[in-house]
C-alpha cells in the first residue's frame, strides 16, 4: 500500500517542481510592462490649436503612465502666444518631452526653434534645419514683415536664453537665433550644442535616449512602443479652422457673402457671410 501511495504523490512533486523552474526562467523585463512614448505630431503652422493639442497629449500621458511624450516638429513657425503657452505646459508636465525635428528634410524654424530648445531632449533627423526665429508679422497688404520693436526682441531673446540655459544649451547660438536669423542642420546644431542627438527615426532616437535621465528620471525607452496621440474630434476641428490658408479663405468666402447678401437681402447670403467670417477669425 506504501508503494501504491507513493507514486501518485511523487508525481504531484514533479509537476511543481517544472510548474516552479517554467516561473523561474520568465525574465522580470518580460514580466513588466512594455514601456510607450506617445508622439504627437506638430506640423504646419504653430496656431492656437497648437497649444491645445500638446496639452491634451500631456494630460493623456501623465494619465497613461507614458515613459515620455515626443514632438514631431516640421513647421516653419507660429503665433508667439501659442510657443509660450507650449513651453510653459512642457516645463510644468512630469513626463519628459522629447523634441525632435522629423522627417528627414524637415525644418523647425521661429516658434518650432523656441519648442525644441525647451524640450527636455533635442534631436533631430538628418537634413533638418532649425533658426530664424526673428519675430515678423503681416503688413496690411499681407506681407511678411520683420518687427522692429526692440521690446518683443529683447523678450524673445531672453526667453530662448533662458530656456537653453535650464536645459544646459547653447545660449549665444539661442540668441543668435533670435538676432541674426542663424540657421543650423542637424550636425551643426550637436556641434554646437544645441540639440544632443541625430537619430534617422523615431526607433532609433529611443534606443540613443535610452539609460539619460530627464526631469529626475532614468529614460527606457530601448525597447519603448511608440504610441500616436489621436486628436479627439474638437481638436481635430480646432486645427482644421486655424489653418492660416482655410482661414483666408473663409474670410474671403465670408466677406463676399456678406457684400452679395448686403446687395441682394432675402437670399440669406448676409448670415452665411457672418459665419464663415466668424469661422475665419477662430
Amino acid at each position: 500500500m506504501k508503494a501504491n501511495l507513493a507514486h501518485p504523490l511523487n508525481g504531484c512533486l514533479s509537476i511543481f517542481l517544472l510548474f516552479f523552474l517554467a516561473l523561474s526562467s520568465v525574465s522580470p523585463s518580460a514580466c513588466a510592462a512594455q514601456a510607450v512614448v506617445l508622439a504627437v505630431e506638430l506640423q504646419g503652422p504653430i496656431t492656437p490649436a497648437s497649444d491645445d493639442i500638446v496639452a491634451a497629449a500631456l494630460q493623456e500621458a501623465e494619465k497613461g503612465g507614458s515613459s515620455a511624450v515626443m514632438l514631431l516638429l516640421d513647421t516653419p513657425g507660429g503665433g508667439l502666444t501659442e510657443t509660450y503657452e507650449i513651453l510653459k505646459l512642457m516645463e510644468e508636465s512630469e513626463v519628459p518631452v522629447i523634441g525632435y525635428v522629423y522627417p528627414s528634410g524637415a525644418a523647425a524654424w521661429s516658434a518650432g526653434t523656441l519648442i525644441l530648445i525647451g524640450s527636455d531632449v533635442a534631436a533631430m533627423a538628418p537634413h533638418c534645419i532649425i533658426g530664424s526665429a526673428q519675430p515678423v508679422h503681416l503688413s496690411p497688404l499681407g506681407q511678411v514683415e520683420p518687427v522692429n520693436d526692440s521690446k518683443t526682441t529683447n523678450a524673445i531673446v531672453a526667453l530662448i536664453q533662458e530656456k537653453a540655459r535650464s536645459q544646459g544649451r547653447n545660449e549665444t547660438a539661442a540668441r543668435e537665433f533670435v538676432l541674426s536669423n542663424l540657421n543650423l542642420n542637424a550636425e551643426e546644431a550637436k556641434e554646437y550644442g544645441v540639440i544632443e542627438y541625430i537619430a534617422a527615426s523615431p526607433e532609433e532616437l529611443l534606443r540613443q535616449i535610452n539609460g539619460s535621465r530627464s526631469k529626475n528620471v532614468t529614460l527606457n525607452t530601448s525597447q519603448a512602443r511608440l504610441e500616436q496621440f489621436q486628436m479627439p474630434l474638437n481638436l481635430w476641428l480646432l486645427k482644421m479652422l486655424s489653418d492660416p490658408t482655410l482661414a483666408g479663405i473663409l474670410m474671403l468666402v465670408g466677406l463676399y457673402a456678406l457684400i452679395f447678401g448686403l446687395s441682394s437681402p432675402g437670399i440669406g447670403s448676409e448670415a452665411l457671410g457672418v459665419v464663415a467670417l466668424a469661422l475665419g477669425l477662430i
